[in-house]
């Protein structure tokens, strides 16, 4: 008799869902949102079909497995704790990831185990679906450390509940990483202790930003708290580490960040010879430096409300350096696309302007 492989019995495992879902009255829950599940479609799969649109991303966007971890949490759940009917599947899944790891020891002379494929897959939709069922919550996080473990994730952060599954867009330019996304609490606590990184100023909307010499650590994030993005890694690690070849002086100052500091940004305008200087609020040190902003001639500097920046004449440079250096990690760069009104350009807040007449005057 023909032995089966891992793969073949995990999928066999996977096909005899169908036959468990219908022999149990269990209440089920989507592993993923936890809303009910109504149709025997659902059932099968542990999850509903709204999320289930989301398996394209979940599942393609993976890093190295460490079965070494994996197997750790999968010996710390309690079989006898588990639903009945889930018992003898979580068993078969215990010695199936194990034998598998066995195998891989043998190629390999420490204790990390580094492995990705199918079977990594299939192992994540045994535990997807039988997320589904009520668990107690010991065996639920360790069975979400298995997938993390595995290298999913992405799918790890959704099951927990920490990751966003609406879109996001990662992309790099000018040596500089950036993502566009929904608004995420966990995402903003991993983000936001990224040396050198710029967080949206609003809730909900904006973009974060990090230097190129921090790729590995935006990525990681991004990867983990918003899986469902438009963007192809392997090309953008490809871009970061030509930027960083071809810019050695820079790359040195973004290592040098102090990941206690705010950040502060002075981009250079050529055409108008002009600053444009913006930095995160503080405060107990923003109205200081704004005052200390003003004492600049107001025909040399203008500020702009719907950027929230300030331009000013690059004579004054210096000054702003020697202003933010003490409280921010500032980037300096150059950049003729910086879409930002000149000194001269009259506001309502400029000396001389007045605004345009509306309307009839009545007497």
């Amino acid at each position: 008799m023909k032995t089966m492989n891992t793969t073949s019995q995990l999928n066999a495992l996977l096909a005899g869902f169908g036959k468990l879902t219908r022999s149990c009255n269990d209440v089920r829950h989507c592993s993923r949102c936890s809303q009910p599940l109504t149709d025997p479609a659902s059932w099968e799969r542990g999850i509903g079909p709204i999320c289930a649109k989301k398996d394209t991303h979940l599942f393609a966007k993976t890093i190295p497995a460490n079965y070494a971890m994996a197997s750790i949490h999968l010996l710390n759940v309690n079989t006898d704790t588990l639903p009945e009917s889930l018992q003898s599947v979580w068993t078969s899944l215990v010695d199936l990831v194990l034998e598998k790891m066995q195998s891989a020891s043998k190629n390999t002379a420490d204790n990390d185990f580094y492995i990705t494929g199918e079977d990594c897959r299939l192992v994540c939709k045994v535990i997807d679906f039988m997320l589904s069922y009520e668990l107690p919550s010991d065996a639920k996080r360790d069975m979400i450390q298995v997938v993390k473990h595995l290298g999913f994730v992405g799918l790890a952060g959704v099951l927990s509940g920490e990751s966003s599954t609406g879109d996001a867009e990662l992309k790099f330019e000018n040596g500089k990483l950036s993502l566009i996304g929904s608004s995420n609490k966990s995402g903003f606590n991993a983000m936001r202790v990224i040396p050198g990184i710029v967080i949206p100023r609003k809730r909900g909307g904006g973009a974060y930003e990090a230097p190129a010499a921090q790729y590995e650590k935006f990525i990681a994030a991004v990867m983990e708290f918003w899986p469902c993005f438009d963007g192809k890694v392997d090309e953008i690690r490809t871009q970061c580490m030509e930027w960083i070849a071809a810019n050695p002086v820079i790359m040195s100052n973004q290592i040098m960040l102090d990941p206690n500091k705010r950040n502060a940004e002075i981009m250079y305008r050529s055409a108008t010879n002009e600053i444009v200087v913006s930095f995160d609020w503080l405060k107990n040190v923003s109205p200081r430096l704004i005052e200390e902003i003003k004492k600049i001639n107001f025909r040399e500097r203008r500020y702009d409300s719907a950027t929230r920046t300030w331009t000013i004449k690059a004579d004054h440079r210096q000054k702003v350096v020697d202003l933010l250096s003490p409280h921010y990690n500032v980037e300096e760069g150059e950049s003729a696309s910086v879409n930002v009104p000149s000194v001269g350009t009259p506001s309502q807040a400029s000396y001389g302007y007045r605004k345009p007449y509306r309307g009839y005057r009545r007497w």
